[in-house]
Parts: C-alpha cells; structure tokens; sequence
C-alpha cells in the first residue's frame, strides 16, 4: 500500500495538557518535488471520471490547503469503492487537519465524520500499520472529547476506552484535558486514566530493557575543568548513578530538556544519583566560562556544568548529535546512550526515564575496591 499521508508521531499529535484545541495533523501528499495543478485545470472529460482519476484530483485538492475540495472527492470516492484503503485514511486524516482549523463550536461534525471513517478502514483492514494507528487513536480521541461536551458521557467513556485498547498512552493529557471536566470523578473514568498508565509503564519498561540489551557496557573515564577552573572527574562520583548530559547553550533541544534534568536531579540525588554537564560550547574559548555560567545562573541548574574536551567526545564514541545523553551505573559503566531531547511530554518517554534511572539505582554498589 502507498502511504498518501503522513501522520506526525501519536506523541506529537496528542492534546498537550491544558490546550482548548485538538491535535493537528500534518498531511503530505504526492511524490517529494511533483508538481501540483489547480483543481479546474484538467482537460474536460467526455466519460465519468474513474475513482482513481478522482482520488488523484482529491491528493492535489489537499497539496494546495483545498481541504474542503479534498474531502468531497474522497467522499466520492468512496461511494464508489467502500473498500478503497488509501482514501479511507486520506479522508480521515484529511477531516482531522479541517477540524482542528475551525471555530470549536464547529468542528464537531468534522470530528465525528473523521472517527466514523477511520473505524470504516479498521473494519475492513484489521491489522493497520503504525500510521494508521496513530490516527485512529487521535481521531477516537478527539470524537470521545467532542460526545463529553456533547453531554454525552457514556459515548465518550466507550471512545475513550476504544482508543486505549489501541495503545494510547499520554496519561497527563487525559488526565488534565478540560473537555473531560465533566467525567474526571466517574469511576469509569479513573479506571481508564489508571489503564492508561498501566500500559505507558509497561510500555517504558520493555523500551528500557531493549536500550539496555542494545547498548554495550563501557567504561567512560573524564577529568575536565568545571567553571571554577577545578578538575572534576568521574572517580569522584564512584558509586553513584550519573547522567551525563554533552550538550551546549547554544543547542536549543539541549536548552529544552534542562528543566528535565533539574527534576531528576531534585528527584534522585538522595537515592544517589548525579547529573552532570559537560559543555560543548561555540564561542571563541575566552567567553566559554562566562557563556555557561551565565546560562546556569538564569536556569538555576543545581549541578555541575564542565568544560568539554575532544579526548572525553572520543571516549563516548563521537557525538551523533546535541544533547547526548549518557547513563552510567554505579561500576562507572556506560549502560545506555541517547542522542536528542527527552520527549518529555510522551507519557511513555517520561516514565521511561525514571524506570531507567531507578533500574540503574537498584543495583548493587560495586566494592570500593572495584574498578570500571
């Protein structure tokens, strides 16, 4: 099957909590480079237009932003071939995309008709693939919070437990979304919230099992200057669990997930875990100190910031990309690497996080004696 579509990952679509409006979702159509003609500009037809002619009209409709014009060629299309999958999903997420741009009050029937169509294409195709997925879980999600403010509790309880059978799993979004106000103390509501982050740990548990068994244990050992001029190295911190983050104030991933790395460290310290920051900075070498330290006064990062080096970026096997961040156990053992921000605000990302420090804190403590 060609995929018509493409639909941001389900982490990225998902409500961000607190916000009035639903997801968006982000549609690209046709070949990278085609060219698009103007709806009108075909030559006139002397026999009716075949389904594959319309739904081709129906791609270019929505290259343009003619969303509108898209959806009743899709809807043709689909009069004729009720079984065509590539327009099934198209008019899904095409209604989607059309909800979300209008006025709330609305964008209710766009909503529903967009779930209607993607529980059209499961019925006939059971087995959908992750993009098709991603959308049914946006689509039910976003139709349960338009029947709650329908009043219509009951429908939205049974969208909502339709979509968590499929793997949704952001719990802080359902769990702050407004549109639920009016189910927040149901039972049936606090079991589905419950549910939810059930299947988000389990889910993390198994991604933090996976990264450690991909990743080869080794050792890294560092002594570089903090912002004081003193040398700091990794000796020092022999029997701790250290989150070693190789990031640069210039980098604005590695600016976002600070905050994050703060809380770890608010949240793990007493149990004996350090982050620790190695600095990468693009600035002449004179006005590096004075850069970092400028960032963290205005931050308030609560732990050490050193000045990195080529030797320490070899010893880590090269720096794919800002941030890098490292997990090292108590041995002095490098049990996982991750290039790029934390996607904090994936439900499963988040307790991931936690489940692989607190993996990692569990351990035993290696002899005093005992070298990496």
């Amino acid at each position: 099957m060609t995929v018509l579509g493409r639909i941001v990952p389900a982490a990225l679509l998902l409500l961000v909590a607190g916000c009035d409006s639903p997801p968006n979702i982000e549609i690209t159509t046709g070949a990278p480079g085609s060219a698009s003609k103007p709806l009108g500009s075909e030559p006139a037809r002397n026999s009716p237009a075949k389904p594959e002619q319309i739904f081709e009209e129906a791609r270019r409709a929505a290259d343009m932003g003619n969303l509108g014009g898209a959806s009743a060629l899709l809807e043709e299309v689909i009069k004729s071939e009720p079984g065509n999958r590539e327009a099934l999903y198209m008019l899904a997420a095409v209604e989607q995309d059309r909800a979300s741009g209008l006025d709330p009050a609305k964008s209710a029937p766009t909503f529903l008709r967009s779930a209607t169509v993607i529980r059209q294409l499961r019925t006939q195709f059971k087995e959908l693939n992750e993009t098709e997925l991603n959308l049914f879980r946006v689509a039910l999600y976003n139709e349960a919070r338009v029947l709650a403010s329908e009043g219509k509790p009951d429908k939205a309880l049974a969208s909502l437990k339709e979509t968590i059978g499929t793997g949704f799993s952001s719990v802080e979004v359902l769990r702050n979304d407004e549109a639920f106000s009016s189910l927040r103390n149901r039972p049936e509501f606090q079991e589905l919230v419950k549910k939810v982050e059930e299947s988000a740990r389990l889910q993390a548990k198994k991604r933090v099992k996976a990264l450690f068994a991909e990743t080869k244990p080794f050792s890294l050992d560092f002594s570089l200057p903090n912002l004081e001029g003193k040398t700091v190295s990794s000796a020092d911190f022999r029997g701790k669990v250290l989150i070693v983050d190789l990031w640069g104030t210039w980098c604005p991933p590695c600016r976002k997930e600070i905050p994050h790395l703060i809380e770890l460290q608010k949240t793990h310290q007493a149990a004996g875990a350090q982050v620790i920051g190695i600095n990468y900075e693009q600035v002449p070498p004179e006005k590096v100190n004075e850069t970092i330290a400028a960032f963290v006064k205005e931050t308030k990062i609560p732990y050490p910031c050193l000045i990195g080096d080529e030797k320490t970026q070899e010893a880590v096997g090269g720096i794919e990309g800002f941030p890098t961040t490292l997990f090292i156990d108590r041995a002095g053992k490098v049990r996982a690497k991750l290039v790029g921000l934390f996607a904090m605000d994936d439900s499963i990302s988040r307790i991931g996080l936690e489940e692989l420090v607190k993996t990692l804190l569990a351990e035993e403590v290696p002899p005093a004696t005992e070298k990496p």
